[in-house]
């Protein structure tokens, strides 16, 4: 009888491990998207070394972690995290945006315009991937395309976090080049 406990006490306290790793999982994954810098780069960190992360739990503690090393303007290393996050999810589509954001920091103008150009078409409606494209034709001296891109960015509703700073910028980018 004993012997019985000792195994239900065990089996008892394997799951309950089981419960507060998948709770610490869940902790990390809320402290990776709300947090920022480095709190949100360690509990990032957390997730994706945790056996017990989700394909999408990955994905987007990947896209999150890049999204803070760009903030730190560590460009190379969120290309990285938006590349694994894109190879986990190929329709990732703010890996896709923020990895175009970041080539362009990098006066990488083609390779941001083709993230910006994959961004649009898994989602016509991600307004800040038409500004940013725009910039990056405008950079490139495509007054023409940067105009038409800015003009899409300003005929879809904002949608995601960076919707108005899309349409602020593509309005005051379309005067600057209508006035030339």
């Amino acid at each position: 009888m004993k012997h019985l406990q000792r195994i239900a006490l065990a089996g008892f306290l394997l799951a309950a491990s089981g419960l507060a790793a998948d709770v610490a999982v869940a902790s990390d994954s809320d402290i990776c998207f709300r947090e920022s810098g480095e709190v949100a780069i360690a509990a990032c960190n957390r997730v994706i070394s945790s056996a017990r992360s989700t394909r999408n739990e990955l994905v987007d503690a990947y896209s999150n972690r890049g999204q803070e090393y760009y903030a730190k303007k560590d460009y190379d290393r969120a290309i990285s995290d938006f590349d694994a996050a894109i190879k986990l999810d190929s329709r990732a589509i703010l890996a896709h945006g923020n990895r175009a954001n970041a080539w362009y920091m990098k006066g990488q103008f083609d390779r941001a315009i083709n993230d910006y150009t994959r961004a649009i078409s898994l989602d016509r409606e991600y307004t800040a991937a038409y500004a940013g494209r725009g910039l990056a034709f405008e950079k490139k001296g495509d007054k023409g395309r940067a105009i038409a891109d800015y003009k899409a960015a300003l005929s879809v509703k904002q949608k995601y976090q960076d919707g108005k700073w899309a349409h602020d910028n593509a309005r005051q980018r379309l005067q600057v080049l209508e006035a030339k």
